[in-house]
């Protein structure tokens, strides 16, 4: 990132933009920018690990799992925009990118990568730094006009974008304000997009030999992530009732020390690498330490982690031989190691390995705690996308 000194002159926040307004959620300022390569859903049931270790967090007496039961809320129903969007998501995955050299100019349609960091009141705006930021150059009524705004200027340039936050913006003392976002143009790529008319491209995608067994293919995808999404929800549920069995003491100083690890990897390196001052540093630094809804996610989190330490060290059946070794071999197969290459790996990086150590219980224990469970998915009758299809 080129070194960015926040803008002094006020005439940047009074630059009116096109589409709607940023509306971010808790942890993104750029909710309608995201694209379709970007988007990798986690599939951990629990979200993202914690950063701090299992073996720095307080010991509690394992709950009792006796009686334990959850009635879990069905999903909203597939539709067939959802579809259709997934279909567009395809494409740009597969798509022909020819990268555009350093001076060409962006065009409509290109993917651009963007290191991002974001100004409001004289400050950093909160979670609004973004290291190799992705979106697709297109004009759509939803968007915030931030990344059409990039058309026309050249890959490598540095630039200020202005625009205004939305009025549901999670820090209400954003609301309305005028935010002013550095941002280099790392990156640029002409994209053609799959053409699902051609045969030898509908191949590539290993899903099928034609357009309707692709269709299919996306269809039974999409019914996965749903069922994935079910789990994820019927372990949350499962682990608020787990929290109201006991109590778990969770002090203000290990949220604080856990809030700093994320914010370190997600914004401090980041910030530290770009000559960001100090004072600014401290300042995002503070935004996230007192983040009332921040604070209750790594709460939470941490709540869920103590519980389930507590049930593999005194509940959960002994961890077999084998059993991480083979977890351990998952992983590096998923990154394209063998399992000797991972092994040689994680002996030179010891606090990695533990934090695979810890998310292999973690993960283990939660199976534990989800067989002893009463659970029960609950059906709202309604028709989807995809049973419309199937009776069509």
């Amino acid at each position: 990132m080129t070194k960015y000194s926040k803008p002094k002159n006020e005439e940047l926040f009074h630059h009116t933009s096109s589409g709607d307004v940023l509306n971010p959620p808790i942890s993104t300022v750029f909710p309608m920018e995201d694209t379709p390569t970007s988007r990798r859903p986690e599939s951990q049931l629990l979200g993202r690990s914690i950063e701090i270790a299992l073996s720095a967090l307080p010991d509690i007496p394992a709950p009792s799992l006796e009686g334990l039961s959850v009635k879990v809320p069905p999903p909203q129903p597939m539709t067939e925009e959802h579809f259709s969007d997934r279909l567009q998501a395809l494409q740009l995955e597969y798509a022909h990118l020819e990268p555009r050299m350093p001076g060409d100019l962006v065009r409509q349609g290109d993917l651009v990568v963007l290191d991002v960091i974001g100004y409001a009141q004289q400050r950093i705006l909160p979670f609004s730094t973004r290291r190799g930021l992705r979106g697709v150059i297109q004009t759509k009524p939803d968007s915030s006009g931030f990344f059409e705004s990039l058309m026309g200027l050249p890959v490598g340039e540095a630039v200020v974008i202005p625009l205004q936050i939305s009025s549901t913006f999670p820090l209400q003392p954003f609301r309305g304000e005028w935010a002013s976002f550095a941002v280099d143009i790392v990156e640029a790529y002409d994209v053609r997009l799959l053409d699902f008319n051609q045969a030898d491209e509908v191949a590539r995608l290993g899903m099928g030999d034609t357009i309707d067994e692709v269709l299919a293919s996306l269809l039974e995808q999409i019914e996965e992530e749903m069922t994935e999404s079910l789990l994820r929800r019927a372990a949350r549920l499962v682990m608020n009732g787990l929290a109201e069995k006991v109590s778990v003491p969770i002090s203000s100083k290990l949220i604080d020390k856990e809030i700093r690890e994320h914010w370190l990897k997600r914004e401090g390196l980041f910030l530290q690498e770009s000559e960001i001052e100090a004072e600014d540093m401290e300042a995002s630094l503070s935004s996230w330490l007192h983040h009332n809804r921040l604070r209750q996610e790594v709460q939470q989190r941490l709540t869920f982690a103590v519980l389930l330490r507590s049930i593999a060290e005194q509940s959960a059946p002994p961890i077999g031989e084998n059993e991480l070794d083979e977890f351990i071999y998952g992983l590096a197969g998923g990154l394209g190691l063998s399992p000797e290459e991972a092994r040689v790996s994680l002996q030179q990086e010891p606090k990695t390995f533990q934090q695979i150590i810890d998310k292999f219980v973690v993960l283990r224990t939660l199976e534990f705690v989800m067989a002893q469970t009463q659970i029960e998915f609950l059906d709202n009758g309604a028709e989807t996308f995809g049973s419309q299809k199937e009776r069509n």
